[in-house]
């Protein structure tokens, strides 16, 4: 891990990685990262241009 990227950016590349090709592994993801917090930013801009695609997800 380079120590000019904190965790949280890591984390954030990771998710919007999974959200642009597999969006099932994304949610996953995105519930292990908000448990602990992780997102706050970028859980905003999820929200708004995944949000109907995740409700629909964890809804099923």
């Amino acid at each position: 891990m380079n120590s000019g990227q904190s965790g949280c950016q890591i984390a954030e590349r990771d998710l919007w990685k999974r959200l642009n090709g597999d969006p099932i592994g994304a949610i996953v993801v995105l519930e292990f990262y908000e448990q602990f917090h992780i997102l706050s930013f970028t859980q905003a801009a999820i929200s708004n241009r995944y949000g109907p695609l995740i409700r629909v997800l964890t809804n099923i």
